[in-house]
């Protein structure tokens, strides 16, 4: 049996869109017969739940260990994947084993043998000169990893975006990181929206978030994986980037009319979703529109995809 090794981490400051990612990819990995375990610090189990067939190796809090003291960590294992921003080129190359990177940009030199970059309309341009040459690169929303609950629920969600009059069912998520936003998106949302049901996602299972967003007429949150996952069962959203790491990926949605994208979360950013949604909600062709959109640019499909890649021999 081949093993997998997903280091990565999760945590209220940088939410748990790294974890998520990983956890789909195990999830593929794990269905095709191999053993997956999660390397991650104590805290990010807490963020989001692992299936219990996943192993647990619990790294220190703070930043990885040094790349020789991880390497021994990693021992006997046949893939490791690192989804981290703290990853650098010295702990690639002291892998014992092949490596998948998975990366919201080209910001450093990897030496990854395999690198995701599933940011809508990333081109292989961006990392010339920072991977070495016969390096795989996986990019584009087709490679978004997401778990398997949203490609099941697409068809029907999908058939649903063609219904007409204001949206009465609202999901408002904002990931792990953002409490306080997601606490005044919900009463900027109330204001505009009175008569409408609304939901917040944080803290469900992501069976349930896939369910939630499979049943919903529009969403408010954040960019990051949340809206990929939103793209892929068609729900036109809403969407602030409330990471740095977010902004080209909110912008290619915006560009692509996956999403209306209102910018960072800051001083006039409820006035700016009053507005959205009141425009939105009186708009039927626009939100059909970009439900097409959405659907168009993820399927659900990248986990898939991405474990086909690296578990060829």
């Amino acid at each position: 049996m081949k093993t997998a090794v997903f280091v990565t981490h999760a945590a209220p400051g940088i939410g748990g869109g790294h974890l998520a990612r990983c956890l789909a990819l195990a999830e593929e990995l794990s269905s095709a017969g191999w053993r997956c375990r999660i390397a991650a610090p104590d805290l990010s189990f807490g963020v989001l739940p692992v299936a219990p067939g996943f192993e647990r190796i619990v790294l220190p809090d703070g930043p990885l260990p040094d790349p020789a003291r991880l390497a021994a960590s990693l021992a006997s294992s046949d893939l490791v994947v690192f989804d981290r921003y703290d990853v650098s080129a010295a702990h690639e190359d002291a892998s014992p084993c092949r490596v998948l990177t998975i990366a919201d940009g080209a910001t450093r030199e990897m030496r990854a043998e395999v690198v995701l970059d599933a940011t809508p309309g990333r081109e292989a341009t961006a990392y010339a000169g920072l991977v070495p040459a016969g390096t795989t690169l996986l990019l584009g929303s087709s490679y978004a990893p997401l778990r398997s609950a949203f490609a099941t629920l697409r068809p029907a969600a999908l058939g649903r975006r063609a219904a007409t009059g204001p949206p009465r069912r609202l999901v408002v998520g904002f990931g792990a990181s953002a409490g306080p936003i997601l606490e005044d998106a919900m009463a900027a949302i109330r204001s505009a929206a009175p008569d409408a049901s609304v939901v917040a996602i944080q803290g469900k299972s992501p069976a349930e978030v896939a369910r939630l967003y499979a049943e919903a007429d529009l969403a408010v949150g954040s960019a990051g994986v949340s809206a990929l996952e939103r793209c892929a069962v068609g729900l036109p959203s809403i969407a602030f980037a409330v990471a740095d790491n977010q902004t080209d990926q909110l912008a290619g949605l915006d560009r692509a009319g996956a999403v209306r994208a209102l910018g960072p979360w800051d001083a006039g950013a409820e006035a700016r979703l009053r507005a959205a949604l009141a425009e939105l909600r009186g708009d039927d062709d626009r939100r059909r529109t970009m439900a097409e959109r959405a659907a168009a640019i993820v399927d659900g499909l990248g986990a898939a995809r991405v474990a086909r890649v690296v578990a060829a021999p």
